[in-house]
């Protein structure tokens, strides 16, 4: 080995040995989990995919860490929120379970990661035990007065009775959280409850104040950022909109709420708006687009195992039976009554479904089946038994329409007499300016009369002056003639 080679080896371990302690200590720097959860709540409403990067980053890094249990707590809620995002609600349960375990000393937390847990329970469908789960989190929120946590408790818990159809409950949960979330004057969250109690108006047919209660939460998720709460309220707008025949305004909801969930790979979402084309389509008795739409719709559905699949199956057999494609509808009747649990549909969709399967049935000459499904819409009608609550879900109604209206009108008061005192200040503004022209047009004339007459008084001056002038002149003539004529009688 040459001399070269020794000196360069030993170079090369000097240098290494050199630098290995920096290299170390790099690798040891801890790991900033505030930032890196800054960038992962940044996306988490609108790019989920973004944030599952940053998540994955600060859960790896947990178990090696002295992160307080309280930190750590918040990461396992956020991440669960994330999965909730995504539809992956056995993730999400997982992590809200550890943020709850973890938050044991912190009871507002506690509280929070609670109610994302109970949210998840509602989405499984299991109503029990998300209803117990809320009623500990408005316990825990009560003792501690935070109001804003009790509200936002009212509203979910209202959501479970609207998804169990006591909507008696439920409309009576959503006046109580508006009414805190006012008091606290907390628009954004007022959004999402003006969003849930929406649907009920829209279950009871009151389409244009439900509109109008759409277009404020669509509004207030919007300028929070919440997106996937705003796509989804953008599908129920648009359903609102066919019902008032507004189908271009309808068509243009679809379309951003299909092309916006995409993000959040929700295949139940990407299916209820696909649904909604279709719908347009069958209202506007074009079948054929209609059935591409609804098609794309139950497929998107059924892959989700969502319970809304009950829903749009029967939409999908009626617009098969108007289209006398009833070997077809026989097939997605079939494909739902393959649903693993039927008990998570609800009565009124199992009704719709029943009659559109009645319909069916019949026009293959399947009369037992029909005369079957027809006792089972028959039975499902009584069991619904609702006549007397929407009496009083009706009259609550009301007197919240009748409250929001008052709001308005003062609202509507307060900005007219605000627009008055303006016209008033804008009106002293234009009579003091017109004082103001007046006293400047009167010292333009008084000024301009006054070089005038000073300019007549030196034209007069200097007029008199040449007169003056004149007349001496003359005087000295008529002298010089005197003169002139007494030398000649001198002469003489």
């Amino acid at each position: 080995m040459n001399i070269f080679c020794v000196v360069k080896k030993a170079t090369h371990r000097f240098i290494v040995l050199s630098f290995f302690p920096l290299i170390l200590s790099a690798q040891q720097q801890p790991f900033n989990f505030e930032e890196t959860s800054k960038k992962a709540l940044h996306h988490v409403l609108s790019n989920p995919d973004s944030a599952k990067y940053y998540f994955d980053l600060m859960i790896k890094n947990i178990p090696n860490s002295n992160i307080h249990d309280t930190a750590a707590a918040k990461i396992y809620n956020n991440y669960g929120l994330y999965y909730s995002q995504i539809s992956r609600l056995d993730s999400a349960k997982i992590y809200l379970e550890k943020a709850v375990e973890k938050s044991k000393a912190n009871p507002k937390n506690r509280a929070g990661s609670i109610l994302n847990l109970a949210n998840v329970l509602r989405n499984e469908f299991n109503y029990e035990s998300s209803l117990k789960y809320l009623d500990t989190a408005l316990k825990i929120y009560d003792s501690l007065n935070d109001k804003t946590g009790v509200a936002v408790t009212y509203g979910e818990i209202g959501s479970n009775y609207a998804y169990m159809l006591e909507n008696y409950k439920a409309v009576d949960c959503f006046l109580k959280s508006i009414k805190i979330l006012e008091e606290l004057s907390d628009n954004r969250r007022m959004g999402i409850v003006k969003q849930k109690l929406a649907n009920i108006y829209f279950k009871t047919k009151n389409f244009d104040f439900a509109l109008e209660l759409y277009e404020e939460a669509l509004a207030s998720m919007k300028e929070a950022g919440d997106m996937r709460n705003y796509y989804l309220t953008l599908i129920n707008y648009g359903d609102c909109l066919i019902q008032l025949k507004q189908y271009k305004k309808a068509k243009s909801a679809y379309l951003e709420a299909a092309e916006g969930v995409k993000t959040f790979h929700s295949d139940e979402l990407i299916g209820l708006a696909y649904r909604g084309l279709g719908r347009i389509y069958f209202y506007k008795q074009d079948f054929d687009t209609s059935l591409k739409y609804t098609e794309m719709a139950f497929d998107y559905v059924h892959h989700s195992r969502s319970f809304r699949l009950l829903r749009v199956g029967a939409e999908y057999v009626e617009l098969l039976n108007k289209m006398k494609k009833y070997d077809q509808a026989l097939k997605v009747i079939e494909s739902v009554n393959s649903f693993p649990d039927q008990t998570l549909f609800n009565i009124e969709d199992q009704m719709i479904f029943h009659l559109a399967g009645a319909i069916t049935y019949k026009n293959l000459q399947f009369k037992d089946k029909a005369i079957s499904y027809l006792e089972e819409v028959i039975t499902l009608k009584d069991s619904i038994s609702k006549a007397d609550k929407e009496v009083e879900i009706i009259e609550i109604q009301k007197k919240f329409q009748t409250e929001l209206q008052h709001e308005k009108n003062r609202a509507l008061e307060i900005k007219n007499n605000l627009l008055n005192e303006k016209i008033q200040a804008r009106n002293k503004i234009y009579v003091l300016g017109a004082i103001v022209i007046a006293v400047l047009i009167a010292m333009i004339i008084i000024i301009t009369r006054n070089f005038k007459l000073k300019g007549k008084y030196q034209k007069l001056k200097l007029k008199r002056a040449e007169n003056a002038k004149k007349w001496a002149l003359m005087k000295r003539e008529e002298e010089h003639k005197l003169l002139e004529v007494q030398k000649q009688t001198l002469t003489l």
